[in-house]
């Protein structure tokens, strides 16, 4: 009767224990899983706010940029007549109001002397008399000697709107102050602009410059305008080290907390911010969690009823059995060796067999890790190479076209008296025009070269050798033997990336003073050997994961069905040999 009472209490510690455990692994699941949902949508909320920073970025360096561009340029008319001169008759009003529609967002453009006097204004003619001296941009101008100045957000004395400055300092060939051209940005105009960009409603967006003048926000108040904010978490911010970023904080003065990212506009004192309130961010998550809840509890209860009629079940079964199994172990004693050694036997096969398990497992990992790490390679060479090309449109074909634009404009309001004004005026666009063509070939070849579809990979690669001695002064020299042109244009263009590369990373690594090339066709193959006189890499280079280059090179001579070779010695060089079949595996098939 006692080991009866003595099993049965030790059957309602396990069952407690059972439960006790179930509670745990069903939380520990339950915390794990909100917590990564946690991380994800906040890392989601931040990839979409950094983008939307970007975007008001880009729209406000292409307005300074711009406009900025026609300021100097009617700065360079007035620092050749003076400004009041120059500003005395109606044409040149009409040159105002005409250079004024040429701004990238809706605004006038304002004349002011040395003593802060209204000239003229593109809005209306004649101007009324107006004085401007107590404008910071005009002191800053006057007394700093600052050339070009961004002002926060004012309201017109003319017409009572509110906008943003950008003013340019006139000053004469003798470096005298002469006086102001600036550019009225409508600040309703560019907050229609604000409202495509996604922050939603209770989102914020602004423009500070760097030492913590306010710009302009919105929602905007008139409590804001000329203030400084330069206790904000923002400004505590290395914009020299770090130009850009996110971080939680409350933001301005409504109280309110937010997820803020921040982006430094690049050679100019002015940071673009935007943030979105957190319980927003947040809101989704909070329903999914409670859902997770909701499931926790439901699971939970389910294995408790389940594990609860389980033991009664077990409990029965076991206390009918344990009479059978005492009369039984006696017989079993004999058995007990044998089994010890099958279970010997099963053990050792069982470590094997994990062994084996856990080398794969760490070898599908290592791939996985490389093929992450390519893309992640592949992606930002992508968007390396989309910046570049944004670039250098918006600095070479977009300031051409305005040069281009100008001096059209004023050929239009101007035309030269005699034919010989006319072609000296005509002249420079022509060259400027050219060089616009000679900008969009040489970013064209760069994308892709069109000797490449025209004339083949020889010629193709006899180009790139070109252009490489050109780029880098060093000897390189070309041995090819293909016996024809590869009929195959996605290998062709394969063969020309897997050189590009090999190139690429001649440059950056091998510090090299020759390289040999040799490309031959032989027996169905092409093989595209590459040999340097650098410094050699090294075994450790070459199974190296973070080498980014030669897994790329290693990845598409698989993907063609090839081989590849790298071998070197340290203070004798490189050399790498792809082997790559003319016809692909799966062509083989067919």
């Amino acid at each position: 009767m006692g080991t009866e009472r003595s099993y049965h209490l030790s059957s309602r510690i396990q069952l407690i224990g059972i439960l006790f455990l179930l509670f745990v692994v069903d939380g520990l699941a339950l915390w794990f899983t909100a917590r990564f949902d946690y991380t994800r949508t906040l890392e989601h909320a931040k990839t979409i706010l950094q983008k939307t920073t970007i975007s008001l970025e880009e729209r406000v360096r292409r307005t300074i940029d711009s406009t900025e561009a026609i300021l100097h340029g009617r700065v360079a008319r007035l620092q050749e007549k003076g400004p009041k001169a120059t500003v005395s008759s109606r044409e040149e009003w009409e040159r105002l109001r005409k250079a004024a529609e040429m701004l990238p967002d809706p605004g006038s453009l304002w004349i002011l002397d040395d003593k802060a006097d209204l000239l003229m204004d593109s809005t209306e003619y004649p101007s009324q008399k107006m004085n401007y001296s107590e404008r910071e941009y005009f002191a800053a101008h006057r007394d700093q000697g600052i050339q070009l100045y961004v002002g926060p957000v004012v309201k017109g004395k003319v017409t009572k709107k509110y906008s943003f400055t950008i003013s340019y300092r006139i000053g004469g060939k003798d470096g005298r102050f002469l006086g102001v051209v600036l550019a009225a940005i409508d600040v309703d105009d560019f907050t229609g602009f604000l409202r495509t960009i996604g922050v939603g409603e209770d989102g914020a967006v602004a423009v500070f410059r760097t030492d913590g003048t306010l710009i302009f926000r919105q929602p905007m108040k008139e409590e804001y305008l000329g203030r400084s904010f330069k206790k904000l978490k923002l400004f505590s911010m290395p914009f020299d080290l770090s130009p850009s970023g996110e971080y939680e904080s409350d933001m301005w003065v409504d109280g309110v907390r937010r997820l803020v990212a921040y982006r430094k506009i690049h050679g100019r004192p002015l940071v673009v911010v935007t943030g979105v309130p957190t319980g927003s961010v947040l809101k989704e998550w909070q329903t999914r969690f409670r859902f997770y809840v909701s499931i926790a509890v439901i699971i939970f209860f389910a294995l408790a009823g389940l594990s609860w009629f389980a033991h009664r079940t077990v409990s029965r079964e076991e206390r009918e059995r344990s009479r059978e199994i005492a009369g039984i172990n006696r017989s079993l004693t004999t058995e007990i060796a044998e089994r010890k050694k099958v279970e010997e036997e099963l053990q050792n096969a069982r470590d094997e067999l994990e062994s084996r398990v856990r080398q794969r497992t760490r070898e599908v990992n290592a791939a996985y890790e490389q093929l992450r790490k390519v893309s992640s390679h592949v992606e930002s060479i992508r968007e390396e190479e989309r910046a570049r090309i944004s670039r250098e449109i918006h600095d070479e074909l977009g300031q051409a076209l305005t040069g281009i634009k100008m001096e059209l404009s004023w050929l239009i309001t101007k035309p030269p008296e005699d034919r010989q004004s006319l072609a000296d005026k005509v002249k420079p666009m022509l060259e400027l025009t050219d060089k616009t063509i000679r900008t969009v070939r040489r970013i064209s070849t760069e994308l892709r070269p069109g000797i490449l579809d025209d004339l083949g990979l020889a010629a193709a690669i006899e180009w790139l050798v070109e252009d490489f001695k050109n780029r880098t002064q060093i000897e390189c020299r070309l041995l090819s033997g293909l016996k024809e042109a590869v009929p195959d244009p996605s290998l062709s263009t394969a063969l020309f990336r897997i050189l590009q590369e090999t190139l690429t990373n001649v440059i950056r690594h091998a510090e090299a003073t020759s390289v040999t090339i040799n490309m031959r066709e032989d027996s169905g193959v092409i093989v595209l050997e590459v040999e340097d006189d650098g410094k050699g890499i090294t075994e450790h280079d070459i199974s190296d994961t973070r080498s980014l280059g030669i897994i790329g090179i290693r990845e598409r001579v698989l993907l063609l069905g090839g081989r590849l070779r790298i071998s070197g010695s340290t203070g004798k060089g490189t050399v790498i040999v792809a082997t790559i079949p003319l016809k692909r595996p799966d062509e083989n098939h067919d």
